[in-house]
């Protein structure tokens, strides 16, 4: 059953004032403060594979999937995260790339060098699941390993579902893969098609984890929860969350086909106003992209790369970009929070997202 949650049944909690840039000019003794607010912008990325990224080659054999959808790979032609770095390292900026880590039990070792490209070039790795990608032959190694055996851990592959004791054990099983990878632990995350609950917002703070990106007010009976459009705001065990971000169209309302993603790329500067029109202090508008966001797909829903146009699509919304809008990563974000820039006026209970799902 969904949750809805009508504003004025619940508390709001002012946590600081306004927040931006602040100058004091002193006219015929008094003082007036002008505010500006920042406009931020977090591009954020999943980086996963998948049944649809194969593609055949000689002999009606599949290539890598991984080499499809996150490095986008066709023969001499690419068009994945490396050219996506490429063209946000010229524009100056950075990326945060969430990486589902799950895949390590299907594509092992590459999924770690996936990390380890992203980390050379100063970009964000941030944490995503897809716990489906976790194949027969691995479920049962893992269910037979003694710490699974001793966590209290199930085989659950959705995550608005796992009890405590999953939630907790797979952003451990996180930790060590970055770990592994030598590249500092995530503070963001994701989870696949936006599933979440209160056991993962309470293992996020169990593991040192600030930021989530699930809420999502379009997420198809996906989420226990749904209050329609809101703000970034705090759960009540400190964890910041950054909802999907939607735009208004010119009828004032917000529509499933309004999310800020790559159809932004050639409708900018009206959309992206139209998010921030209304706000005195800080706020985050977040975009969502994929590692295969250059790609198409065929009639069988395969990805395949068409042309450049979606990779200069791109690129072109970047180098075109208004400085009034800020780029920022999770990591950079974390210091808006830390010095309290961003200040969220809604705090709600975790409760409000309880695992309803029966055993």
């Amino acid at each position: 059953m969904s949750k809805f949650l009508s504003i004025i049944a619940v508390n709001l909690i002012i946590v600081s004032g306004l927040s931006g840039c602040i100058s004091v000019i002193e006219e015929e003794g008094k003082i007036i403060t002008d505010i500006k607010a920042e406009k931020l912008l977090i591009i954020t990325v999943d980086v996963e594979a998948g049944n649809n990224c194969r593609k055949l080659v000689s002999n009606n054999t599949t290539s890598d999937e991984i080499s499809t959808c996150m490095y986008g790979i066709f023969g001499e032609q690419r068009a994945g995260i490396i050219e996506m770095m490429d063209v946000a390292d010229e524009a100056g900026v950075k990326i945060s790339f969430f990486v589902d880590v799950l895949e390590i039990y299907a594509y092992g070792d590459k999924l770690i060098q996936v990390m380890q490209d992203i980390d050379s070039r100063g970009h964000d790795v941030q944490l995503h699941f897809h716990p489906s990608m976790i194949n027969s032959t691995s479920w049962e190694v893992i269910q037979n390993s003694e710490d699974w055996n001793e966590s209290g851990a199930n085989n659950e592959t959705f995550m608005s579902c796992w009890n405590q004791e999953t939630s907790d054990y797979w952003f451990s099983k996180a930790m060590t893969i970055f770990d592994e990878a030598n590249i500092s632990r995530p503070i963001a995350y994701r989870g696949g098609a936006y599933r979440y609950c209160d056991t993962v917002i309470t293992a996020m703070g169990n593991h040192n984890m600030t930021q989530s990106y699930n809420y999502n007010m379009y997420s198809s009976g996906r989420q226990n929860f749904s209050s329609g459009y809101l703000d970034y705001f705090r759960w009540d065990n400190g964890v910041m969350e950054f909802p999907i971000s939607y735009v208004e169209d010119l009828n004032g309302d917000i529509q499933i086909g309004s999310r800020i993603d790559e159809s932004t790329w050639t409708s900018w500067n009206e959309r992206f106003e139209g998010f921030f029109s209304n706000s005195s202090s800080t706020q985050v508008m977040t975009m969502i992209l994929h590692s295969f966001s250059f790609l198409s797909r065929n009639g069988e829903g395969l990805y395949y790369l068409e042309d450049y146009s979606k990779l200069n699509a791109f690129k072109n919304f970047l180098d075109h970009l208004s400085p009034e809008y800020k780029i920022v990563t999770a990591s950079e974000l974390q210091s808006y929070i830390d010095t309290e820039k961003l200040s969220p006026e809604l705090e709600l209970p975790i409760e409000l997202i309880s695992n309803e799902c029966t055993t």
